[in-house]
């Protein structure tokens, strides 16, 4: 709740001093006001046939939405947190089995397991990288000639 300064013998919120007024604020926090000001100045007046009960029932689910969208934001960023670790300790796991599976005698760095598991067997990596050195080789010497 905004704090409140006197002004003119009578109380105002202190937002109205610092020009901010409605503009910013959300759904909620403007009915929140309102429910205040007119809690502190006219409490049993109606409005468009509405009271200040009537009102507040109506603008109470808007409140509990919010409240478990809060809810949610914070169950996602700790299960966000939960995964990040979860991944980690995962990665560490997935590291040791490849090397595990690379140094199997009968599977191998060349095994069919490992491109099983998606990964190049090393015949196959060593092949692509010779190709990709002479490739830059001959673009080296393309360029030196010229």
């Amino acid at each position: 709740m905004p704090t409140r300064t006197l002004v003119q013998g009578a109380l105002a919120p202190s937002f109205i001093m610092k020009g901010n007024f409605m503009k910013r604020r959300t759904v909620q926090e403007k009915a929140l006001l309102m429910i205040d000001a007119w809690r502190d100045r006219c409490a049993d007046k109606t409005f468009f046939r509405m009271s200040l009960a009537d009102f507040s029932a109506i603008v109470a689910p808007s409140g509990a939405a919010r409240e478990r969208v809060a809810s949610l934001k914070a169950q996602l960023r700790e299960a966000i947190k939960e995964c990040e670790h979860a991944d980690r300790v995962t990665r560490r796991a997935i590291v040791r089995v490849v090397n595990g599976v690379k140094g199997d005698p009968d599977e191998g760095e060349d095994g069919d397991l490992l491109s099983a598991m998606g990964y190049m067997k090393h015949t196959v990596r060593a092949k692509i990288l010779s190709e990709a050195r002479r490739r830059s080789a001959r673009a080296v010497e393309g360029k030196q000639k010229h």
